[in-house]
């Protein structure tokens, strides 16, 4: 049985394949380039399949990059969106589809939020949000 907390670990380990430093957990005071992972909205949809056999979990990995000029930072973000390659988070988060067997199947479903994100004492970043479903036998 997976849990949430097995599910960001494996996330984020996946995640950091691409070299990008990713986080299971949100950080107070992230240095850019990096990513974390959080629960999605909704978290879960539990009982997908008849006697507690299958949960879908919604997670979403945040990349935050410096907004240190307008188009060096598009340019260091856009590589993490690609379909493919050595930094795309699609191909590193599907690689494993069982995220090293905390779950049964996965799928990367979209990037949103393409934008400038305040970071508290950090400051004005440049990022995104990829949402990603995970399948997970429950019992």
């Amino acid at each position: 049985m997976a849990s949430l907390t097995d599910l960001r670990e494996g996330l984020a380990a996946a995640v950091a394949t691409t070299g990008l430093p990713c986080h299971a957990y949100l950080l107070g005071n992230p240095t850019p380039p990096c990513a974390w992972v959080i629960p999605g909205d909704p978290v879960v949809d539990f009982d997908e399949t008849m006697g507690r056999g299958l949960d879908t979990w919604h997670l979403v990995v945040e990349v935050f990059v410096a907004l240190t000029t307008d188009k060096g930072a598009q340019l260091r973000l856009d590589p993490y969106m690609a379909g493919e390659g050595a930094t795309s988070l699609k191909a590193a988060i599907e690689a494993d589809g069982s995220l090293g067997g905390v779950c049964d199947d996965l799928r990367v479903e979209s990037i949103v939020g393409v934008g400038e994100y305040n970071l508290g004492d950090r400051g004005v970043m440049l990022g995104f949000r990829t949402l990603v479903t995970l399948y997970a036998t429950s019992s």
